[in-house]
């Protein structure tokens, strides 16, 4: 199915737990997706002052992808120790909220914050 409202190219980036190697820290390995068509869009108002107070101060988006975006790895319930990110115009975001939206038209609606605010 052509999504005609999916105009801009973000890149989907996991990352594998990090784990302990001969008492150091080793983080884990990232694997980045292929550029993927999105809508990016800008937090509401509303929506930002629902978040924690850490991120009010920070740029939020809402990244709508298509559900046939491979984000599974993405969706957990709990606090990653090693979180999925976003990277958007060269900027990256984290991931803080991501929903699977089955109305309409399927999609993976995303809310990320930004990781290096400046």
């Amino acid at each position: 199915m052509k999504l005609p409202l999916m105009l801009d190219s973000v890149e989907i980036v996991s990352r594998d737990n990090g784990s302990y190697v001969d008492g150091s820290w080793v983080e884990g390995s990232t694997t980045t997706s292929a550029s993927i068509k999105a809508n990016v869009q800008r937090a509401s108002k509303q929506e930002i002052q629902r978040l924690p107070e850490g991120f009010r101060s920070q740029e939020i988006l809402k990244v709508f992808l298509p559900a046939s975006a491979d984000v599974d790895l993405l969706i957990n319930d709990t606090v990653s120790p090693a979180p999925s990110f976003i990277i958007y115009n060269s900027n990256t975001y984290a991931i803080i909220s991501s929903e699977k939206w089955n109305h309409l038209l399927p999609h993976w609606c995303l809310l990320v914050v930004d990781r290096n605010p400046t």
